[in-house]
């Protein structure tokens, strides 16, 4: 796999410049173990979060970090359906990088506060727990993950 975006880990890890993100040792997250270091998807969309005016992310740029992460090992990538600036969703981002994914991948979202269209934020009663039953449907929408 390590060689299906075009990359060569082994020529990082023997520069002694990089080494494979289980060196940082691993975790139980639920039923699965991933490595410590993991990936978070906050900026991956935008140059700043939480800023409808940010400046997009290169597209291209968004989608060889996502593949690089994962052939130096990273197994764990935390994302949110807020997480998108007005060209470009991080969910939508890490499906198109990465499927099919990796038997070892975990994908993480949250659920709780979520983002108009527009990119204002949704008033707060959708973080209520009631609408919350299930709620991991729309926010996973994008990973193309079930």
């Amino acid at each position: 796999m390590m060689e299906r975006w075009g990359w060569s880990q082994n020529d990082s890890l023997r520069s002694g410049l990089m080494s494979d993100a289980s060196a940082a040792g691993s975790w139980l997250l639920g039923d699965r173990m991933v490595n410590r270091l993991g990936f978070g998807a906050m900026r991956l969309a935008a140059r700043e979060a939480f800023n409808r005016a940010a400046v997009s992310r290169d597209r291209r740029g968004s989608v060889a970090v996502l593949r690089r992460a994962v052939e130096l090992g990273v197994n764990h990538i935390d994302t949110a359906a807020f997480y998108f600036s007005s060209r470009l969703s991080a969910n939508e981002l890490i499906n198109s990088a990465l499927a099919p994914y990796p038997g070892d991948l975990v994908v993480a979202t949250k659920v709780g506060p979520g983002r108009n269209p527009d990119g204002s934020w949704a008033t707060w009663s959708r973080a209520r727990p009631a609408p919350r039953a299930g709620g991991g449907e729309p926010s996973a929408a994008g990973t193309g993950v079930a």
